[in-house]
């Protein structure tokens, strides 16, 4: 049993979530892999919803980006192409802004 199950069942969402984004600041490409492991339905489409956000923003870890992203199924490719376009860059922020775009193209297979 890990700790979060032994929390009330309306917690677990947001302490699955929290526990992930600290994943992601400590070891990107595990929590990735992990997250790609999930099993369909409601649960992976939070954690992919997640992890793209977290990938969209994170320097450093863009080829653990585009892993993920290519290695997405078409189930979960709409989810994180709706994730990271909804994400709101600055114009002066061109290094997100590219990797934005560079995440996209990996998505659509390009």
């Amino acid at each position: 049993m890990s700790l979060i199950d032994q929390l009330p069942p309306a917690q677990h969402a947001m302490a699955r979530a929290r526990a992930l984004d600290q994943w992601f600041q400590v070891r990107p490409e595990g929590a990735a892999e992990w997250v790609l492991s999930q099993p369909a339905g409601e649960g992976r489409t939070a954690l992919i919803t997640s992890a793209a956000r977290q990938l969209a923003w994170r320097t450093g870890a863009d080829e653990t980006a585009r892993k993920f992203f290519s290695q997405l199924p078409s189930a979960d490719r709409a989810t994180a192409r709706e994730v990271l376009r909804s994400i709101q860059v600055p114009g002066n922020e061109k290094q997100a802004l590219e990797r934005q775009q560079t995440l996209l193209r990996t998505l659509e297979g390009q």
